[in-house]
Protein backbone atom coordinates (compact mmCIF):
# COMPACT_ATOMS: atom_id res chain seq x y z
CA UNK A 1 0.00 0.00 0.00
CA UNK A 2 1.23 3.55 -0.99
CA UNK A 3 0.44 6.50 1.51
CA UNK A 4 0.86 10.04 1.96
CA UNK A 5 1.07 11.95 5.27
CA UNK A 6 -0.21 15.33 5.67
CA UNK A 7 1.85 16.64 8.64
CA UNK A 8 5.34 16.52 9.11
CA UNK A 9 5.57 17.70 13.04
CA UNK A 10 4.46 15.78 16.32
CA UNK A 11 2.07 13.64 15.65
CA UNK A 12 4.39 11.88 13.26
CA UNK A 13 7.65 11.66 14.86
CA UNK A 14 5.47 10.02 17.47
CA UNK A 15 4.30 7.50 14.77
CA UNK A 16 6.31 7.12 12.19
CA UNK A 17 7.37 3.33 13.00
CA UNK A 18 3.71 2.64 12.53
CA UNK A 19 4.50 3.05 8.87
CA UNK A 20 7.39 0.38 8.34
CA UNK A 21 5.37 -1.74 5.69
CA UNK A 22 3.64 1.36 4.14
CA UNK A 23 4.97 3.50 0.99
CA UNK A 24 5.66 6.48 1.96
CA UNK A 25 5.39 8.80 -1.57
CA UNK A 26 5.52 11.92 -0.12
CA UNK A 27 4.58 14.21 3.00
CA UNK A 28 2.46 17.19 2.73
CA UNK A 29 2.79 20.56 4.98
CA UNK A 30 1.07 24.12 4.57
CA UNK A 31 4.43 25.01 6.02
CA UNK A 32 6.23 26.72 2.78
CA UNK A 33 9.31 26.67 4.60
CA UNK A 34 9.23 23.18 4.96
CA UNK A 35 8.33 22.44 1.25
CA UNK A 36 10.43 21.37 -1.05
CA UNK A 37 12.80 19.36 1.50
CA UNK A 38 13.26 15.47 2.01
CA UNK A 39 11.98 13.65 5.03
CA UNK A 40 12.56 9.80 5.36
CA UNK A 41 13.31 9.06 1.84
CA UNK A 42 10.24 11.14 0.88
CA UNK A 43 9.75 14.37 -0.68
CA UNK A 44 7.65 17.23 1.45
CA UNK A 45 5.43 18.94 -1.06
CA UNK A 46 1.99 21.36 -0.86
CA UNK A 47 -0.93 20.17 -0.03
CA UNK A 48 -2.01 21.52 -3.07
CA UNK A 49 0.42 18.59 -4.76
CA UNK A 50 -2.37 15.74 -3.14
CA UNK A 51 -4.87 14.85 -6.13
CA UNK A 52 -1.38 14.28 -8.34
CA UNK A 53 0.60 11.36 -5.81
CA UNK A 54 -0.25 7.73 -6.44
CA UNK A 55 -1.18 7.65 -2.90
CA UNK A 56 -3.91 5.05 -1.84
CA UNK A 57 -4.64 7.00 1.24
CA UNK A 58 -3.64 10.13 2.79
CA UNK A 59 -2.90 9.80 6.51
CA UNK A 60 -3.77 13.44 8.55
CA UNK A 61 -0.86 13.04 11.24
CA UNK A 62 -2.21 16.37 13.17
CA UNK A 63 -4.82 17.78 15.09
CA UNK A 64 -6.17 19.86 13.14
CA UNK A 65 -8.63 17.33 11.57
CA UNK A 66 -11.01 19.23 10.48
CA UNK A 67 -9.42 21.65 8.65
CA UNK A 68 -6.99 19.82 7.17
CA UNK A 69 -10.17 17.46 6.17
CA UNK A 70 -11.65 19.98 4.43
CA UNK A 71 -8.65 21.43 2.58
CA UNK A 72 -8.51 17.82 1.27
CA UNK A 73 -11.51 17.82 0.12
CA UNK A 74 -11.69 21.18 -1.67
CA UNK A 75 -8.73 19.77 -3.70
CA UNK A 76 -10.36 16.72 -5.00
CA UNK A 77 -9.76 14.18 -2.40
CA UNK A 78 -12.62 11.56 -1.57
CA UNK A 79 -13.37 11.06 1.83
CA UNK A 80 -12.67 6.87 1.10
CA UNK A 81 -8.64 8.41 1.02
CA UNK A 82 -8.60 9.90 4.47
CA UNK A 83 -7.32 8.73 7.14
CA UNK A 84 -6.34 9.53 10.44
CA UNK A 85 -4.42 9.29 13.63
CA UNK A 86 -6.83 6.84 14.97
CA UNK A 87 -6.65 4.80 12.24
CA UNK A 88 -3.64 3.68 12.37
CA UNK A 89 -4.34 0.21 14.82
CA UNK A 90 -5.58 -1.32 11.59
CA UNK A 91 -2.19 -1.31 10.13
CA UNK A 92 -1.36 -4.11 12.66
CA UNK A 93 1.72 -2.19 14.88
CA UNK A 94 2.40 -3.48 18.32
CA UNK A 95 4.78 -0.91 20.65
CA UNK A 96 6.51 -1.96 23.41
CA UNK A 97 3.96 -1.25 26.53
CA UNK A 98 5.47 -1.86 29.63
CA UNK A 99 2.97 -2.11 32.31
CA UNK A 100 3.41 -2.20 36.20
CA UNK A 101 2.42 -4.82 38.64
CA UNK A 102 -1.26 -4.47 39.26
CA UNK A 103 -2.14 -3.81 43.27
CA UNK A 104 -3.21 -7.17 44.79
CA UNK A 105 -7.00 -8.28 44.15
CA UNK A 106 -7.61 -7.57 48.36
CA UNK A 107 -6.42 -3.98 48.21
CA UNK A 108 -9.10 -2.58 49.60
CA UNK A 109 -8.25 1.01 48.01
CA UNK A 110 -10.18 2.29 44.46
CA UNK A 111 -7.98 2.05 41.41
CA UNK A 112 -7.86 4.84 39.35
CA UNK A 113 -6.31 5.67 36.12
CA UNK A 114 -5.21 8.85 34.89
CA UNK A 115 -4.94 9.32 31.20
CA UNK A 116 -2.77 12.36 29.95
CA UNK A 117 -2.20 13.03 26.82
CA UNK A 118 1.57 13.61 27.38
CA UNK A 119 4.05 14.71 30.12
CA UNK A 120 5.19 17.86 29.58
CA UNK A 121 5.32 20.43 31.98
CA UNK A 122 2.68 22.33 30.94
CA UNK A 123 -0.74 23.96 31.51
CA UNK A 124 -2.92 20.61 31.54
CA UNK A 125 -0.45 18.18 32.02
CA UNK A 126 0.39 20.25 35.94
CA UNK A 127 -3.03 19.91 36.51
CA UNK A 128 -3.17 15.97 35.84
CA UNK A 129 0.28 15.69 38.34
CA UNK A 130 -1.12 17.58 40.88
CA UNK A 131 -4.29 15.66 40.80
CA UNK A 132 -2.96 12.39 40.85
CA UNK A 133 -0.93 13.53 43.69
CA UNK A 134 -3.77 14.47 45.56
CA UNK A 135 -5.57 11.33 44.62
CA UNK A 136 -3.17 9.42 46.08
CA UNK A 137 -3.09 11.05 49.12
CA UNK A 138 -6.72 10.44 49.87
CA UNK A 139 -5.78 6.49 49.51
CA UNK A 140 -6.63 5.92 45.72
CA UNK A 141 -4.15 3.30 44.21
CA UNK A 142 -2.94 6.05 41.29
CA UNK A 143 -1.87 5.22 37.89
CA UNK A 144 -0.46 7.09 35.09
CA UNK A 145 -0.96 6.50 30.94
CA UNK A 146 0.46 8.50 28.47
CA UNK A 147 1.53 8.16 24.91
CA UNK A 148 4.61 9.38 25.12
CA UNK A 149 7.20 9.78 27.91
CA UNK A 150 8.72 13.47 28.91
CA UNK A 151 9.66 15.22 32.08
CA UNK A 152 7.13 14.42 34.26
CA UNK A 153 7.89 11.11 34.24
CA UNK A 154 10.56 12.14 37.06
CA UNK A 155 7.71 13.61 39.29
CA UNK A 156 6.04 10.79 38.71
CA UNK A 157 8.65 8.63 39.99
CA UNK A 158 9.62 11.00 43.03
CA UNK A 159 5.95 10.62 44.17
CA UNK A 160 6.08 6.69 43.31
CA UNK A 161 2.99 6.49 41.24
CA UNK A 162 3.46 4.55 38.30
CA UNK A 163 3.16 5.29 34.92
CA UNK A 164 2.68 3.23 31.35
CA UNK A 165 3.60 4.55 28.27
CA UNK A 166 1.42 3.68 25.52
CA UNK A 167 1.51 5.09 22.23
CA UNK A 168 -2.01 3.38 21.15
CA UNK A 169 -3.61 5.82 23.60
CA UNK A 170 -4.09 8.10 20.73
CA UNK A 171 -4.92 5.31 17.88
CA UNK A 172 -7.34 3.26 19.92
CA UNK A 173 -10.39 3.22 22.50
CA UNK A 174 -10.30 2.54 25.91
CA UNK A 175 -12.41 -0.94 25.38
CA UNK A 176 -8.86 -1.70 23.20
CA UNK A 177 -5.92 -1.07 26.34
CA UNK A 178 -6.39 -4.40 28.39
CA UNK A 179 -4.34 -2.31 31.30
CA UNK A 180 -7.57 -0.27 31.43
CA UNK A 181 -9.53 -2.57 32.09
CA UNK A 182 -10.65 -3.82 35.71
CA UNK A 183 -9.73 -0.10 37.68
CA UNK A 184 -12.48 1.48 39.33
CA UNK A 185 -12.10 5.19 37.81
CA UNK A 186 -10.79 6.57 34.69
CA UNK A 187 -9.86 10.14 34.60
CA UNK A 188 -9.67 11.43 30.52
CA UNK A 189 -7.49 14.32 30.68
CA UNK A 190 -8.34 17.12 27.67
CA UNK A 191 -10.74 17.09 25.06
CA UNK A 192 -8.00 15.33 22.56
CA UNK A 193 -8.67 11.77 23.95
CA UNK A 194 -12.39 11.86 22.72
CA UNK A 195 -11.70 9.01 20.63
CA UNK A 196 -11.09 7.14 23.81
CA UNK A 197 -14.61 7.58 24.79
CA UNK A 198 -16.24 6.18 21.19
CA UNK A 199 -15.79 2.53 23.23
CA UNK A 200 -15.80 1.57 26.87
CA UNK A 201 -17.35 -0.53 29.51
CA UNK A 202 -20.13 1.43 30.51
CA UNK A 203 -19.50 0.04 33.65
CA UNK A 204 -16.54 1.71 34.51
CA UNK A 205 -17.34 5.51 35.36
CA UNK A 206 -15.03 7.91 33.32
CA UNK A 207 -14.26 11.91 34.02
CA UNK A 208 -13.20 13.53 31.05
CA UNK A 209 -11.05 17.02 32.30
CA UNK A 210 -11.66 19.53 29.40
CA UNK A 211 -8.94 22.74 29.14
CA UNK A 212 -9.59 23.24 25.50
CA UNK A 213 -11.14 26.59 23.94
CA UNK A 214 -13.39 26.17 20.80
CA UNK A 215 -10.29 27.35 18.24
CA UNK A 216 -9.07 23.67 19.38
CA UNK A 217 -12.42 21.72 19.89
CA UNK A 218 -13.76 22.78 16.83
CA UNK A 219 -10.95 20.57 14.96
CA UNK A 220 -12.39 17.32 16.64
CA UNK A 221 -14.42 14.79 14.71
CA UNK A 222 -18.09 16.52 15.52
CA UNK A 223 -19.28 13.39 15.23
CA UNK A 224 -17.40 11.77 17.35
CA UNK A 225 -18.23 14.21 20.14
CA UNK A 226 -21.75 13.58 18.92
CA UNK A 227 -21.67 9.69 19.86
CA UNK A 228 -19.67 9.61 23.37
CA UNK A 229 -22.24 7.72 25.62
CA UNK A 230 -22.65 9.78 28.82
CA UNK A 231 -24.09 7.05 30.90
CA UNK A 232 -21.65 6.65 33.80
CA UNK A 233 -19.78 9.64 32.50
CA UNK A 234 -19.11 12.80 34.24
CA UNK A 235 -17.37 15.90 32.52
CA UNK A 236 -15.63 18.68 34.22
CA UNK A 237 -14.27 21.72 32.39
CA UNK A 238 -11.31 23.83 33.70
CA UNK A 239 -13.18 26.70 33.18
CA UNK A 240 -17.04 28.25 31.44
CA UNK A 241 -14.50 28.76 27.83
CA UNK A 242 -13.84 24.88 28.00
CA UNK A 243 -17.31 24.08 29.15
CA UNK A 244 -19.16 26.26 26.55
CA UNK A 245 -16.77 25.12 23.82
CA UNK A 246 -17.64 20.96 24.18
CA UNK A 247 -21.41 22.07 24.22
CA UNK A 248 -21.75 24.10 21.26
CA UNK A 249 -21.09 20.58 19.69
CA UNK A 250 -23.04 18.70 21.62
CA UNK A 251 -25.25 19.99 23.85
CA UNK A 252 -26.66 16.99 25.85
CA UNK A 253 -23.57 16.97 27.86
CA UNK A 254 -23.65 18.31 31.35
CA UNK A 255 -20.38 20.03 32.33
CA UNK A 256 -19.10 20.62 36.09
CA UNK A 257 -16.32 22.90 36.43
CA UNK A 258 -13.11 21.78 38.25
CA UNK A 259 -10.60 24.81 37.67
CA UNK A 260 -6.80 24.36 37.79
CA UNK A 261 -4.60 25.74 41.15
CA UNK A 262 -0.66 25.85 41.31
CA UNK A 263 1.52 25.66 44.09
CA UNK A 264 2.46 28.20 46.35
CA UNK A 265 4.81 30.72 45.01
CA UNK A 266 8.13 31.23 46.57
CA UNK A 267 8.21 34.48 48.89
CA UNK A 268 10.68 36.94 46.52
CA UNK A 269 11.04 40.57 47.85
CA UNK A 270 9.68 42.81 45.45
CA UNK A 271 11.42 45.16 43.22
CA UNK A 272 12.14 48.61 44.77
CA UNK A 273 12.12 51.65 42.64
CA UNK A 274 12.90 51.33 39.04
CA UNK A 275 13.64 54.29 36.33
CA UNK A 276 10.86 52.04 33.76
CA UNK A 277 7.55 50.97 34.65
CA UNK A 278 7.49 47.44 33.49
CA UNK A 279 4.51 45.88 32.19
CA UNK A 280 5.02 41.52 31.43
CA UNK A 281 3.87 39.52 29.11
CA UNK A 282 4.61 35.66 30.58
CA UNK A 283 3.98 32.87 27.62
CA UNK A 284 4.90 31.87 24.30
CA UNK A 285 5.29 34.69 21.47
CA UNK A 286 2.05 33.26 19.28
CA UNK A 287 -0.92 35.03 17.69
CA UNK A 288 -3.65 33.56 19.81
CA UNK A 289 -1.79 35.45 22.94
CA UNK A 290 -2.01 38.55 21.31
CA UNK A 291 1.75 39.88 22.03
CA UNK A 292 0.89 41.81 18.48
CA UNK A 293 -1.99 44.01 20.43
CA UNK A 294 0.55 44.75 23.27
CA UNK A 295 2.58 45.94 20.30
CA UNK A 296 -0.18 47.91 18.48
CA UNK A 297 -1.51 49.41 21.91
CA UNK A 298 2.00 50.83 22.91
CA UNK A 299 2.43 52.75 19.50
CA UNK A 300 -0.92 54.73 20.57
CA UNK A 301 1.06 55.94 23.74
CA UNK A 302 2.64 58.99 23.46
CA UNK A 303 6.26 59.48 23.19
CA UNK A 304 6.06 60.38 26.82
CA UNK A 305 4.08 57.47 27.73
CA UNK A 306 6.43 54.81 26.00
CA UNK A 307 10.06 56.62 27.46
CA UNK A 308 8.62 55.49 31.14
CA UNK A 309 7.61 51.80 30.19
CA UNK A 310 9.37 49.02 29.45
CA UNK A 311 7.29 45.27 28.27
CA UNK A 312 9.12 42.19 28.85
CA UNK A 313 7.93 39.59 26.59
CA UNK A 314 9.22 36.28 28.08
CA UNK A 315 8.51 33.12 26.72
CA UNK A 316 10.01 30.96 23.18
CA UNK A 317 8.37 32.28 19.92
CA UNK A 318 6.53 29.96 18.03
CA UNK A 319 8.00 29.03 14.89
CA UNK A 320 5.08 29.89 12.82
CA UNK A 321 4.65 33.02 14.14
CA UNK A 322 5.45 36.13 12.12
CA UNK A 323 7.23 38.13 14.46
CA UNK A 324 7.55 41.22 11.87
CA UNK A 325 5.37 43.21 14.39
CA UNK A 326 8.03 43.42 16.79
CA UNK A 327 10.79 44.82 14.99
CA UNK A 328 10.21 48.46 15.56
CA UNK A 329 9.42 48.57 19.03
CA UNK A 330 12.49 46.02 20.06
CA UNK A 331 14.58 48.29 18.22
CA UNK A 332 13.46 51.41 20.12
CA UNK A 333 14.19 49.61 23.16
CA UNK A 334 10.57 49.35 24.62
CA UNK A 335 9.76 46.01 24.07
CA UNK A 336 12.42 43.41 26.05
CA UNK A 337 12.76 39.50 24.60
CA UNK A 338 13.91 37.30 27.18
CA UNK A 339 13.28 34.23 25.48
CA UNK A 340 12.41 30.55 27.52
CA UNK A 341 12.65 31.04 30.94
CA UNK A 342 12.77 28.43 33.58
CA UNK A 343 10.26 28.22 36.54
CA UNK A 344 12.44 30.39 39.35
CA UNK A 345 13.58 32.91 36.94
CA UNK A 346 9.94 33.18 35.61
CA UNK A 347 8.92 33.67 39.29
CA UNK A 348 11.84 36.69 39.57
CA UNK A 349 10.01 37.92 36.52
CA UNK A 350 7.16 38.58 38.45
CA UNK A 351 8.76 39.96 41.40
CA UNK A 352 10.38 42.41 39.46
CA UNK A 353 7.49 44.08 37.18
CA UNK A 354 4.72 46.33 37.97
CA UNK A 355 2.04 44.77 35.95
CA UNK A 356 1.24 41.48 34.29
CA UNK A 357 -0.32 41.57 30.78
CA UNK A 358 -2.86 38.73 29.45
CA UNK A 359 -3.86 39.99 26.01
CA UNK A 360 -5.03 36.37 24.99
CA UNK A 361 -7.38 35.90 22.11
CA UNK A 362 -8.77 32.29 23.47
CA UNK A 363 -7.75 31.14 26.58
CA UNK A 364 -9.70 29.14 29.44
CA UNK A 365 -7.22 29.03 31.99
CA UNK A 366 -4.23 31.73 31.61
CA UNK A 367 -2.18 30.38 34.83
CA UNK A 368 0.14 33.12 34.50
CA UNK A 369 -2.39 35.55 35.64
CA UNK A 370 -2.97 32.94 38.70
CA UNK A 371 0.93 33.27 39.46
CA UNK A 372 0.39 37.07 39.22
CA UNK A 373 -1.79 36.90 41.77
CA UNK A 374 0.17 35.10 43.90
CA UNK A 375 3.28 37.89 43.58
CA UNK A 376 0.73 40.39 44.50
CA UNK A 377 0.87 41.80 40.96
CA UNK A 378 -2.18 43.54 39.15
CA UNK A 379 -3.01 42.41 35.66
CA UNK A 380 -4.53 44.01 32.90
CA UNK A 381 -6.71 40.65 31.48
CA UNK A 382 -8.29 40.08 27.51
CA UNK A 383 -12.11 39.19 28.07
CA UNK A 384 -11.37 36.16 26.09
CA UNK A 385 -9.15 34.63 29.27
CA UNK A 386 -11.74 32.43 31.03
CA UNK A 387 -10.02 33.98 34.31
CA UNK A 388 -11.71 37.43 33.75
CA UNK A 389 -15.06 36.19 34.92
CA UNK A 390 -13.39 35.41 38.86
CA UNK A 391 -12.10 39.63 38.60
CA UNK A 392 -13.64 42.86 38.95
CA UNK A 393 -12.61 45.40 36.71
CA UNK A 394 -10.91 48.58 38.64
CA UNK A 395 -10.90 46.47 42.19
CA UNK A 396 -8.60 43.64 41.52
CA UNK A 397 -7.72 43.74 37.90
CA UNK A 398 -8.09 45.65 34.65
CA UNK A 399 -10.48 43.97 31.83
CA UNK A 400 -10.58 44.99 28.32
CA UNK A 401 -12.53 44.03 25.21
CA UNK A 402 -10.41 41.28 23.10
CA UNK A 403 -8.84 42.50 20.01
CA UNK A 404 -9.16 45.66 21.25
CA UNK A 405 -5.49 47.82 21.05
CA UNK A 406 -7.15 50.86 21.50
CA UNK A 407 -9.26 49.50 24.61
CA UNK A 408 -5.50 48.19 26.20
CA UNK A 409 -3.79 51.55 25.52
CA UNK A 410 -6.05 53.17 27.79
CA UNK A 411 -5.45 50.20 30.73
CA UNK A 412 -2.35 50.81 30.33
CA UNK A 413 -1.95 54.99 30.27
CA UNK A 414 -4.33 53.97 33.73
CA UNK A 415 -1.11 52.29 35.16
CA UNK A 416 1.32 54.52 34.38
CA UNK A 417 -0.98 57.57 35.76
CA UNK A 418 -2.25 55.46 39.14
CA UNK A 419 0.59 53.48 40.25
CA UNK A 420 -0.25 53.50 43.69
CA UNK A 421 -3.64 52.16 43.47
CA UNK A 422 -2.27 49.70 41.18
CA UNK A 423 -0.39 48.32 43.94
CA UNK A 424 -3.23 47.95 46.32
CA UNK A 425 -5.06 46.55 43.26
CA UNK A 426 -2.61 43.57 43.31
CA UNK A 427 -2.96 42.82 47.20
CA UNK A 428 -6.96 42.59 45.71
CA UNK A 429 -6.09 40.20 43.56
CA UNK A 430 -3.91 37.87 45.78
CA UNK A 431 -7.30 37.58 47.36
CA UNK A 432 -9.23 36.27 44.22
CA UNK A 433 -5.95 33.83 44.59
CA UNK A 434 -6.37 32.66 48.31
CA UNK A 435 -10.16 32.45 47.67
CA UNK A 436 -10.50 30.47 44.23
CA UNK A 437 -6.83 28.97 43.16
CA UNK A 438 -5.05 27.38 46.30
CA UNK A 439 -4.16 24.10 46.36
CA UNK A 440 -6.04 23.39 49.47
CA UNK A 441 -9.44 24.57 46.95
CA UNK A 442 -8.54 21.93 44.15
CA UNK A 443 -8.17 19.63 46.40
CA UNK A 444 -11.59 19.80 47.58
CA UNK A 445 -13.04 20.36 44.48
CA UNK A 446 -11.29 17.39 42.79
CA UNK A 447 -12.42 14.96 45.09
CA UNK A 448 -16.00 15.97 45.38
CA UNK A 449 -15.94 15.48 41.20
CA UNK A 450 -14.28 12.12 42.10
CA UNK A 451 -16.10 11.27 45.61
CA UNK A 452 -17.85 7.82 45.76
CA UNK A 453 -15.11 5.31 44.12
CA UNK A 454 -13.32 4.88 47.53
Amino acid sequence: MKAAIFGTGKFYSIYKKWFTNIKIVAFLDNDRKKQGKILDGAPILSPNEASNLSADRIYIMSHYINEMTLQLKELGIPDEKIFYTFDLAELGFMPDVTVPEKKTADSESAEILLISDDLKLSGAQYALLYAARFLKKAGYNVLVASPVSGKMEQCLAEYEIPLIIDERIMTGKLMDLSWAQGVHLIFVNTVTYYNLLLKRDLRTPVVWWLHEPDCFVKNCLVEGLKNIACKNLRIAASGNIAKQALLKYNSNFNIDILPISIPPAPYLTKKGSFEKYVFSVVGGVCDIKGQDLIVEAIELLSERERESLEIRFIGRVDENCDTSFLDSAVRSGVVKMTGELDREEVHMEYAQCDVLICASREDVWPMVVIEAMQHKVMSIVSDAAGISEYLTDGKDALIFPSENAKALAEKMRWCLNNRSLVEKMGEQSYRIYEKFFTMEVFERNLLSIVGGYQ
